[in-house]
């Protein structure tokens, strides 16, 4: 077996394309996900919704976006 070559800096090497449809996608799935939950409601406000899309924004600024996006070799 051979072992994986690990980048020194450990920076990752992806497409651009495929760095912005992942983006695209996650953000059609959060968006969905945010809109399906408003009929939640409490007290008038769709605090589900509101709490979910908290959620979302935390744990998508704690990905890495450091990685290196370059053309597929």
């Amino acid at each position: 077996m051979e072992k994986q070559k690990l980048y020194e800096k450990g920076l990752e090497n992806y497409p651009k394309a495929i760095v912005v449809l992942t983006n695209v996608l996650l953000s059609l799935r959060f968006g969905f996900a945010v809109y399906g939950m408003s009929a939640l409601r409490f007290t008038g406000l769709p605090m589900i919704s509101i709490i979910y899309l908290l959620f979302a924004i935390i744990m998508f600024q704690s990905l890495p976006f450091h990685c290196k996006a370059s053309a597929a070799k």
